[in-house]
């Protein structure tokens, strides 16, 4: 019996029947209890033309403190699943593996369960999204996993240790999302046909519907040529516009920063990977924002891994029939995929390891084999500092190059900075990084010459 697994995306929810992708699609349904024929169905045709009707805020809203928000909005979303799953024609007796996007609040669970239940579906287990997805790659160093929901932007910091991916730290910003840049975008493309044609679309819920249609063909036409043609259905002459990629870029900058925010605010200190979704690629200057996560490796994965993932796991109820979420997930030996590292606009290396230290004008060798040891005294291969500089001790740090890369590691008591964050234990070093040690101490930088090592795999 095949495996169902789910992954409570609202911007792309995803179905996968054992390791197979079935649909991913925006939760966008139609809303009104009155019509159960429709309720709980795809509503992206209708979206503009009766939003009253339409709910695209169910999942955003569960969890949350008002009684009556939770009650309709898990309502909406157990008619969403189980007619995805019926769509699907997904047994009843198979057990649904459920994959929890970083927003999706756990108190949420709790009544899901208990609402796919009483429909007669099996929940084999719950799954931390972004743990689950690392584990499935085989990924090996610290990862932040990037999510673009509905109604927010999230980036959940993913660490591996003895074999096992966990989600360390989560950082939600609500209030942008795929909603947010849709509605941004249809106010661009409304103003520019208002100056072209003197017809605003978003007057009219019809024209406004067809404008909603054409929205992704557009903005991905323009990221992969520099502009789209938006052309609307007319008695008379055409309402057609241009929008260059740049426009749509500048409209989306406040949901950019907030995702970038998110990002950094749950980066650590030196190299680490940057996953997201490939679809989200087609959003025109987004590859661009990315470009300034300065030293780190981005990589893109396919639509729906997560579902992918969830469907292949086990069932982990309980005798007493509890289901709990399951947050480690041990690596697999045989990745579902291979994901893509995503080269920077300019062509160039995001993650390229040094291979010299700059420090008062000096350029120090980091040979490959050996530490380098920095501080007041240190052995005659290391870079001693002068008697007298406040905040540094005397072996202060070490730095070490191999096939790697090259880590630093503090061993003083007055600490050492790498690009203004303090350094725990050891951590990975790329070419442009800044390295300060004490307070207010010294500063060094690091830079790649002659034949680099390439990209950093620490």
């Amino acid at each position: 019996m095949s495996t169902a697994g789910l992954h409570l995306n609202d911007a792309a929810l995803a179905l996968a029947i054992a390791g197979g992708l079935h649909s991913v699609r925006p939760s966008i349904i139609h809303a009104d209890p009155a019509d159960a024929r429709l309720f709980g169905t795809d509503a992206m045709a209708t979206a503009r033309r009766t939003p009253r009707a339409v709910s695209a805020d169910h999942w955003s809203l569960l969890g949350t403190a008002n009684p009556a928000s939770p009650a309709m909005a898990l309502t909406l979303a157990r008619a969403e699943l189980r007619g995805r799953l019926a769509e699907a024609n997904v047994d009843r007796e198979a057990a649904v593996q459920v994959a929890v996007p970083p927003a999706l609040p756990v108190a949420a669970l709790a009544p899901l369960l208990g609402a796919l239940r009483a429909d007669g579906i099996t929940v084999g287990g719950f799954h931390d999204a972004a743990s689950l997805t690392v584990a499935a790659l085989g990924l090996q160093r610290s990862t932040l996993v990037v999510q673009l929901g509905q109604q927010h932007v999230a980036a959940a910091r993913v660490v591996v240790e003895s074999g096992e991916a966990r989600t360390r730290a989560l950082a939600v910003r609500r209030g942008s999302g795929a909603a947010a840049l849709q509605q941004a975008w249809l106010q661009l493309a409304s103003e520019a046909m208002v100056l072209r044609t003197r017809f605003d679309p978003l007057h009219d819920a019809t024209s406004e519907q067809q404008l909603f249609d054409l929205l992704p063909q557009a903005w991905a036409s323009a990221t992969a040529t520099g502009s789209a043609t938006i052309e609307l259905p007319a008695a008379g002459e055409p309402r057609k516009i241009s929008l260059a990629a740049e426009q749509f870029a500048h409209r989306a900058q406040s949901i950019y920063r907030d995702l970038l925010a998110a990002l950094q605010e749950v980066r650590p200190v030196g190299a680490v990977d940057v996953l997201l979704d490939r679809a989200l690629l087609e959003l025109p200057g987004l590859r661009a924002k990315l470009d300034e996560l300065r030293g780190c490796r981005v990589l893109t994965m396919s639509p729906g891994v997560a579902a992918r993932a969830a469907s292949l796991q086990q069932t982990m109820a309980a005798a007493d029939g509890s289901v709990t979420l399951q947050r480690g997930h041990a690596l697999w030996s045989t990745p579902l995929e291979s994901p893509l590292e995503l080269p920077r606009s300019d062509g160039t290396i995001a993650a390229q390891s040094p291979t010299h230290l700059l420090w008062e004008g000096r350029v120090v060798s980091l040979p490959r084999g050996r530490p380098i040891e920095v501080g007041r005294e240190v052995d005659s291969a290391g870079v001693q500092v002068g008697e007298g500089v406040a905040g540094v001790s005397r072996l202060h740090c070490s730095l070490q190059r191999d096939e790697r890369g090259v880590t630093l590691q503090d061993h003083s008591r007055y600490g050492t900075w790498l690009n203004d964050q303090r350094v725990v234990g050891r951590v990975n070093v790329l070419a442009g990084d800044r390295m300060r040690l004490g307070d207010p101490g010294i500063e060094f930088g690091f830079v790649a010459v002659g034949e680099a090592d390439g990209p950093s795999q620490g």
